[in-house]
């Protein structure tokens, strides 16, 4: 004779499931937020390759929140923030997954797409990153279009870098610190 594990279905098992889940999201949103503090362009770059690796996921998620609040809206209140609160975007996520399965071009231009943003030194120069100094783009014999591509890169990161120290310079200054501070 087996004896079967019962499952528990109290009120107690389900607090304990949603702090167990409630710790997982806090853990997750903690190591975006240290990703942001330590390296906020690498965490910028590698949200817009996963964008270029799951075009459909992300655009769904983007797209559908408004759409389903607004559709839930018609029942009231609680029922947007219920629908603003649920995965909308799971039938995205496996209708990509089936399309990459079956059409393996597909697969090959979002992967492809996605290595294309991580390896771009133009966004590196967007996202404040310096270029290297070498002498394929800056000796003695380097081409005239490497220069040139290696003078737009370190300009673009020269301004971006500009723009991102504004920017903190301007929250400092909306909280209240000084420049001593």
């Amino acid at each position: 004779m087996k004896i079967k594990r019962q499952k528990q279905f109290g009120a107690a098992y389900k607090l304990k499931r949603i702090l167990v889940k409630g710790r997982a999201g806090k853990k997750a949103a903690n190591e975006v937020a240290w990703g942001l503090q330590l390296n906020p362009g690498g965490m910028i770059k590698e949200g817009i390759a996963k964008t270029a690796e799951n075009p459909l996921t992300v655009a769904s998620q983007v797209a559908a929140t408004p759409l389903h609040v607004a559709a839930a809206s018609t029942l009231g209140p609680g029922a947007s923030v219920m629908a603003a609160a649920l995965p909308n975007s799971v039938p995205y996520v496996v209708g990509e997954q089936a399309l990459k399965k079956n059409f393996p071009g597909y697969a090959k231009a979002t992967e492809a797409a996605g290595k294309a943003v991580r390896k771009s030194k133009t966004l590196d120069a967007a996202l404040g990153k310096q270029p290297e100094v070498t002498l394929q783009n800056s000796g003695p014999r380097a081409s005239i279009m490497e220069k040139a591509k290696y003078n737009l890169r370190s300009g673009l990161a020269d301004i971006s870098g500009g723009l991102q120290s504004a920017g903190k310079a301007g929250v400092k200054l909306i909280r209240g610190f000084s420049k001593k501070q």
